[in-house]
């Protein structure tokens, strides 16, 4: 047993004489621990082997015991000498004794065995966790080694990758700076090789324009500014020409030069009032007069007692469309030359009347209390269509409308100087016949086309002065007055009550419009019809004459324009207008003033005008012009193109 002990603790020593992982005596040490533990299996078996024959022993005693304990051997044995009992007896306490030793021999064995397994047991648990504690340590160190192999590696390819984008970005900015010069070096060859074609090809140009102009070619062509048809010259014995052009205006700039309604210049600057235009309103105001049956209700009657001191607005805008025939000829010498000028034209005016209708009067009121929600509606209605029985009882029948037709037809004559310091002169007279269609009385504004009525005489002439290319500056200058004319006018008309008034006579018919739905209530009266110009009662025929014209337009001429036959005008144009005059009409009777306050005019246009002469007869004209300022002229705007060709 001591033996055994000691083999044990040999190997359990020889366990502990290792060293760390990693080096050859940590090696031994595994190999010392691994014979060390055969070593102790090989005990254990011989120790198991010496029990399980003390056992096989113990049971052959066991069964001899039996054996002996039966009654059939007993007899047979106590035939025997009884001599030997004792012998037995004595034997059997002995065998009991030694079998009791040699059980606690057994135990005390078998608890050694057991203290030197837990022993055994506690060491290879300590070794082993130092041996795991030394594992972890050794992957732990080989762990961070390879982390920091891993992070050097890592840097090192991003320092590698980095000094390869390096590299090629090197290389490709040498690859660009070569690319760069060459192709400079390219543009520089073109720009060379363009700018000697160009200069080859300006002096082709210019060799084949100088030839053109030797041979020719462009000895068709002159400049003719932005002047009327009235002042063109032209090289061949005849002209014709068509021009189509457009007119558009929707505001006026009134006396005093600021931007006001286009209808300011028909009615006047002031607010418009009904009982400004209607008279038995202003009178009912007053208590002049009172309506002949008071009783029936009439939205008419409810109007002009209750609503005479509302404004009217009006917004107006105005169109036109025309075409203008041409014809011009050289008579007698090759610079004098007569012409007529033919316009068709369309004209229409838009007037719109603002008034806010009352719902809350008379019967309309009543209605209301009813809760109808539709009676304010029906009511506006009603109020509309009285409105225009006022404007029907006065002979108005439309506010704005159209007229189209033959406008005045202009007869002409012009000649052309020409001298060495002016390119050209053009100097002549004008008759502007009034063929156009006048206005009527029966639209509130109506479309006029034409000069009002007024035959139109005019003298003009125009100068063209010629230096440069760009440098062609000319001048236009027209004046001209109108030879009176009989037209129909409604002007503002005294109303008066006579001497003697009877309170409940009812109003003559001739004497107001609507007269006949009041009575005189004693109180005379004197006024006129109408405070509003355009609005009279009845249209009056008078002796119109409108007042002289000048005109004056300056402009100049660039040459070569977008093309060698192209011309380009830029212009500014001022026309005067003094005031109409109206004679022939008892000035007592009607208010004739009205009708010439505010018809002082003064226009300040600019235009430009492109023309393109495309061979020595043809010519196209294109171009527009606008009203930037004035007084008592309308803001227009006008187009036009034309075409020409002489033969």
């Amino acid at each position: 047993m001591k033996k055994i002990l000691w083999i044990l603790c040999l190997a359990v020593s020889a366990g502990f004489t290792g060293c760390y992982a990693g080096d050859d005596d940590v090696c031994d040490a595994k190999s010392n621990t691994k014979s060390a533990s055969n070593e102790i299996k090989k005990l254990e078996r011989k120790r198991k082997r010496e029990q399980r024959k003390l056992e096989r022993e113990q049971r052959k005693q066991e069964k001899l015991a039996k054996k002996e304990a039966k009654p059939e051997k007993k007899a047979k044995h106590e035939k025997k000498s009884k001599s030997t009992k004792k012998d037995k007896v004595k034997k059997n306490g002995s065998d009991k004794k030694e079998e009791r030793n040699l059980k606690k021999e057994h135990r005390a064995v078998k608890r050694e065995i057991k203290n030197e397994q837990r022993a055994e047991n506690k060491k290879a648990r300590k070794e082993k966790s130092r041996l795991e504690k030394l594992n972890k340590a050794e992957n732990k160190k080989n762990k961070k080694f390879e982390e920091e192999n891993k992070s050097k590696s890592k840097k090192e390819h991003n320092r590698l990758k980095k000094q390869q984008k390096k590299e090629a970005h090197h290389i490709a900015l040498l690859n660009e700076q070569k690319e760069s010069s060459a192709k400079l070096v390219r543009i520089d060859a073109e720009k060379a090789e363009n700018l000697k074609l160009a200069q080859n090809w300006k002096t082709v140009r210019a060799s084949s324009v100088e030839s053109d102009y030797k041979n020719g070619k462009y000895s068709d062509l002159y400049m003719l500014p932005a002047w009327p048809v009235t002042n063109w010259f032209y090289k061949d014995k005849a002209l014709i020409n068509a021009t189509a052009f457009y007119h558009y205006a929707t505001e006026a700039y009134d006396s005093e030069g600021a931007s006001r309604d286009l209808t300011t210049l028909f009615f006047g600057e002031k607010p418009i009032y009904l009982h400004d235009i209607v008279l038995a309103s202003k009178l009912l105001e007053e208590g002049k007069v009172g309506f002949h049956n008071p009783s029936v209700f009439s939205p008419v009657n409810q109007l002009l007692q209750y609503w005479g001191d509302q404004e009217i607005k009006f917004n107006g805008r105005t169109e036109q469309y025309g075409l203008s025939l041409d014809f011009m000829r050289h008579v007698l010498r090759d610079d004098i030359s007569v012409g007529i000028q033919i316009p068709m034209m369309f004209m229409k005016n838009h007037l719109q009347l603002n008034m806010d209708f009352p719902t809350d009067l008379g019967d309309y009121s009543e209605a209301d209390s009813y809760n109808n929600t539709n009676m304010g509606e029906f009511a506006s209605l009603d109020y509309k269509e009285a409105l225009r029985r006022i404007f029907r009882a006065k002979g108005i029948d439309h506010l704005g409308g159209s007229a189209s037709g033959l406008g005045d037809i202009t007869l002409f004559g012009n000649v052309e100087v020409t001298t060495k310091w002016v390119e050209k002169i053009v100097a002549g007279l004008k008759f502007v016949l009034p063929t156009g269609r006048k206005a009527g009385t029966h639209k509130l504004w109506a479309p006029e086309i034409g000069n009002g009525g007024c035959t139109e005489v005019a003298a003009f002439i125009s100068f063209l002065l010629k230096y440069k290319p760009y440098i062609n500056p000319h001048l236009f200058l027209q004046a001209g007055f109108n030879i009176p004319a009989h037209v129909n006018k409604r002007v503002p008309n005294f109303v008066e009550s006579g001497p003697d008034v009877s309170s409940g006579t009812v109003l003559e018919l001739d004497l107001m419009s609507l007269a006949d739905r009041f009575i005189y209530r004693g109180i005379a009266f004197a006024e006129w019809d109408t405070a509003v110009r355009g609005f009279g009662d009845k249209p009056v025929s008078v002796k119109f004459e409108k007042g002289p014209e000048i005109t004056a337009r300056l402009g100049n001429v660039f040459e070569k324009f977008l093309s060698r036959r192209g011309f380009m005008d830029i212009f500014y144009n001022l026309r005067v207008k003094f005031e109409d005059s109206y004679r022939q009409v008892n000035r007592d009777a009607y208010k004739i003033d009205m009708l010439e306050d505010n018809t002082k005019q003064v226009e300040h246009r600019v235009g430009l005008e492109y023309s393109l002469q495309f061979d020595s007869s043809t010519r196209m004209k294109a171009g527009m012009i606008y009203t930037f300022a004035g007084i008592n002229v309308p803001k227009s705007f006008d187009i036009g193109i034309s075409f020409a060709h002489s033969f």
